[in-house]
């Protein structure tokens, strides 16, 4: 059976909110409210930019999830991540 537009787009709308509720969650548990409250801003900036990674024209979760934990390391170390300095964008 295949899926139309809607449901697709509907199960890619449960994939998101189940990745980014897992980033999130985790950063709470570690770090606490003040730092999941960042996850979550910058989970959100990455999916809703222009270059978030594609597969099959649907982003990819996952790649969204590392680039906005890429960006929380920043703010929890005060220095660049590996991935930062390799991009040569530095936040």
């Amino acid at each position: 059976m295949a899926i139309d537009c809607c449901e697709m787009c509907e199960l890619q709308i449960i994939e998101a909110t189940r990745e980014m509720r897992a980033f999130v969650s985790a950063v709470h548990y570690e770090y606490g409210s003040l730092k999941a409250s960042f996850a979550a801003k910058y989970w959100v900036e990455f999916a809703a930019s222009a270059s978030a990674p594609l597969i099959n024209v649907y982003p990819n979760w996952r790649s969204i999830t590392i680039a906005a934990a890429d960006r929380l390391t920043f703010d929890l170390l005060g220095t660049p991540s590996l991935m930062t300095i390799m991009r040569g964008d530095e936040p």
